[in-house]
């Protein structure tokens, strides 16, 4: 059997180096030179196969058999794929890819704001605060139900401003630099300053008392690699995330990634990525993954944004021109334009929703955002699935209030105490407060009338069916 495989690797290992012999074709740029992850099959001897080809570890995944190979540059990567993909117990091979935030490949920048008002949770900046309200996003509303409390969201970007006031009590102490490896994830200066402060400052806006997990698989210049981005997402799945946003893409599929969301979808995470910013409708990774929600931009008008990507694999829209947000550097807040920025809106509602239900799956949250998009924009009507918009613009309160459809009383139980509650909504008080009003609309037919209560009784006492 060691002969056999001797003189398997002897036969490749000629393959390589007739290979790089012949005018090879260019190496796409987002490859880099000789790196390559691989996963292999229980059982396997890596070194012994990786012998065969001249490479070696230098990194691996913690409890998964997946390492960063290192081999000579001058060998095309693709060359080593091939090789390695001749052995049965390399579950995959691929390309190690550089990786960019899309606001930096853009030369998109954030603007400070050296006027901004000092800080007071939840009420200053006002520009800040208001955003919740002035976009429609429904935010405001949504917090009458749950602020987001018991929610991890782990933020996979270029670190964070750790001394920002408006992180003081949400960030988790467990955060991680995949850059540098240790455990500091503060952003660094650099082309990219400040985007993952950003980022985070808009999912902390719509889900205030959810945990932050900051990730810093991006350096100073805004670039990262695909491995250490997944290294992020399997730290992401160990340390109890629900939802990860992932504002960066590359327009190369790779099989690493794939599997990485893959495997962070089965475990019940939650994934929410950018959709780009190239302005056109070339697909970007992960957006384009099964099992990701791909978030495009609206601009102020809510007409899809100049600079966002779009297509099929858009599933929802939001604000992402002039947001407002927190910075990194001595101005604590600004304003930048991006899909990037349009995403963690996605995730906030994302996170309301986990923490008013736990037990959610990612396929569950995203179609309880998709059922309650709304619609009706300034733009005109969207018309699902939309190229441009998905399913329509994010709607964190109507999220919510379909989740409690027909819990009157918000018990978080649909019961006789609800059906009560209705009969006094409609003949006695008549002065429910609005969200009330809204769970108590089980027909959705846009008012709380004795329809609903027709139903409810179906539902309590006759056919028992779950409201459709």
């Amino acid at each position: 059997m060691r002969f056999v495989d001797i003189l398997r690797g002897t036969v490749l290992t000629a393959m390589l180096f007739v290979s790089v012999g012949m005018a090879s074709p260019q190496v796409p740029p987002a490859e880099i030179p000789g790196q390559a992850i691989v996963r292999f099959s229980p059982g396997a001897m890596p070194d012994s196969i990786l012998l065969n080809v001249n490479a070696n570890v230098v990194d691996s995944l913690h409890g998964s058999r997946t390492f960063l190979i290192a081999f000579p540059p001058h060998v095309p990567v693709q060359n080593i794929i091939n090789a390695l993909s001749q052995f049965p117990e390399v579950a995959f091979a691929a390309a190690n890819l550089a990786v960019g935030l899309p606001e930096v490949l853009q030369i998109s920048q954030g603007f400070t704001d050296q006027q901004a008002e000092s800080f007071n949770a939840g009420s200053s900046p006002t520009r800040y605060y208001n955003q919740a309200s002035d976009y429609g996003l429904g935010f405001d509303s949504a917090q009458l139900f749950t602020d987001g409390a018991g929610t991890i969201v782990a933020v996979i970007d270029n670190g964070i401003a750790t001394q920002h006031p408006l992180f003081d009590q949400c960030l988790l102490p467990n955060g991680y630099d995949f850059v540098d490896n240790d455990t500091d994830p503060s952003e660094v200066t650099g082309e990219a300053y400040g985007h993952g402060t950003f980022v985070s400052g808009l999912i902390h806006l719509g889900a205030p008392a959810s945990k932050l997990l900051p990730l810093r698989a991006f350096g100073p210049d805004g670039f990262g690699n695909l491995f250490a981005i997944t290294k992020a997402i399997y730290y992401a799945i160990d340390s109890g995330a629900a939802i990860i946003n992932m504002s960066f893409g590359v327009s190369i599929p790779n099989t690493a990634l794939e599997t990485a969301i893959a495997d962070a979808h089965a475990a019940g995470v939650t994934i929410v990525a950018a959709a780009g910013n190239n302005g056109d409708t070339s697909l970007m990774y992960p957006a384009a993954y099964p099992g990701v929600i791909a978030v495009s931009a609206l601009d102020t008008a809510e007409q899809l944004a100049a600079f966002s990507n779009h297509g099929a694999y858009i599933d929802l829209c939001a604000p992402g021109e002039n947001l407002y947000s927190s910075m990194a550097g001595d101005y604590l807040w600004g304003t930048w334009s991006g899909t990037s920025f349009a995403a963690p809106l996605v995730t906030a509602a994302c996170a309301l929703l986990h923490a008013e239900s736990p037990t959610l799956s990612p396929d569950a949250v995203a179609t309880e955002l998709f059922a309650t998009a709304r619609r009706e924009l300034l733009s005109g009507t969207v018309s699902p699935p939309d190229p441009r918009f998905g399913m329509g613009a994010v709607d964190a309160f109507s999220a919510l209030v379909d989740l409690h459809r027909g819990d009157v009383n918000l018990s978080n139980d649909v019961d006789v105490a609800d059906l009560t509650s209705l009969v006094d909504l409609l003949f006695i008080s008549f002065t429910p407060p609005p969200v009330t009003v809204r769970t108590a609309d089980i027909d959705c037919n846009g008012t709380a009338d004795v329809a609903d209560l027709t139903k409810m009784v179906d539902h309590l006492f006759i056919d028992f069916n779950p409201f459709t």
